[in-house]
């Protein structure tokens, strides 16, 4: 699609599905016009056409890079819109409520129900699509219209970042946090909360966000470092908790090495060490007199018990007894409470 500044191109569907060593764009034009572009409620569908030579803008091939780099598209997806037939030019969407059927004039059902529908940008209106139109205009051409597909009337919160496992590294920082909803009051807000412990305990990412926005871009850090996270949002006030949701898979994320960063010589020679861990984790810290060793090791003793972190990140420890040794050197044992330990 080649288009002109100062445009909103949303609720269209990008459909590559021939395999070809042409480059195939789903969206052409000038940097600095795509760049400053408002792109949002988009479908990208690359089928059996090569990924190496097939864009969502430019070099852009990944969604989420895309997202990340030129904050746009976020309630976007790369998925199969289901169309009932390219075959025949036929793109009315498969939906199990009712799909306008061109050669019997009416609707008939479908197996299948398109991730385009009710999908659209929630502000703009849907009344000329039939009932049940499911409260939100379809992204593609038929949206708004009485030949769109018809949706439900099911109130939906969806958590949609992570439905499954989902390792997350420190270079792809800030990370964006997408949900869903539909047939939802538009006049209230959500919390988003993190909990690095499968859900256990919840710390706010962000509050008063509207329940609409579907997004927030969430920086990450060492606080937040954990092997069984999940995230949520919450309604704000009153009846308004009803509507959340967890998302579904395990994230994994870890900023760093887990390692001792710093030691530090405190008055009255107690010792301050420095390191790095995960949310939910147990490490054991041990000590060892470095002119003591047994067969050229050292012999490593526990220092207290063991430690179980309530929140990721460098964590500080003081050895109280490290005045009747000023020879000590240390280390901290990963048990591997929820990942694979190492030291």
């Amino acid at each position: 699609m080649l288009f002109r500044s100062n445009l909103t191109i949303q609720n269209n569907i990008f459909y590559h599905d021939v395999a070809t060593s042409n480059a195939q764009a789903s969206i052409a034009g000038a940097t600095g016009t795509v760049f400053t572009a408002n792109i949002d409620y988009n479908v990208y569908f690359f089928g059996s056409a090569s990924r190496s030579n097939t864009f969502i803008y430019s070099t852009f091939t990944n969604l989420l890079t895309w997202q990340r780099l030129q904050f746009k598209d976020f309630r976007s997806a790369v998925t199969n819109p289901l169309f009932h037939s390219v075959a025949t030019d036929d793109f009315h969407l498969q939906s199990q409520a009712g799909r306008f059927d061109t050669n019997l004039q009416t609707f008939v059902m479908d197996t299948n129900t398109s991730w385009a529908i009710d999908r659209g940008n929630p502000f703009l209106s849907f009344t000329n699509e039939t009932m049940e139109n499911g409260g939100r205009i379809n992204i593609g051409a038929y949206g708004n219209t009485y030949y769109a597909s018809r949706g439900v009337t099911n109130q939906i919160v969806q958590a949609r970042t992570a439905d499954a496992f989902l390792p997350i590294s420190e270079f792809e920082n800030p990370y964006p946090l997408t949900w869903y909803m539909l047939n939802v009051p538009f006049d209230f807000t959500v919390s988003v909360q993190y909990s690095g412990d499968g859900g256990n305990e919840w710390t706010t990412l962000q509050s008063g966000v509207p329940a609409y926005q579907e997004y927030i871009i969430w920086t990450n850090s060492p606080t937040y470092n954990s092997f069984n996270a999940r995230w949520r949002i919450v309604g704000e006030g009153g009846s308004n908790t009803n509507y959340w949701d967890i998302n579904d898979g395990q994230i994994r994320t870890f900023f760093g090495v887990h390692r001792i960063s710093a030691i530090s010589t405190l008055p009255g020679n107690s010792s301050r060490i420095i390191w790095r861990g995960a949310w939910d984790e147990n490490y054991q810290i041990q000590y060892a007199t470095n002119f003591i060793r047994t067969n050229r090791e050292y012999v490593w003793i526990n220092l207290g018990d063991v430690t179980n972190l309530t929140v990721g990140g460098d964590i500080p420890y003081i050895d109280l007894q490290a005045s009747n040794d000023v020879r000590r050197v240390y280390r901290v044992l990963w048990l591997g409470t929820n990942g694979v330990p190492y030291q």
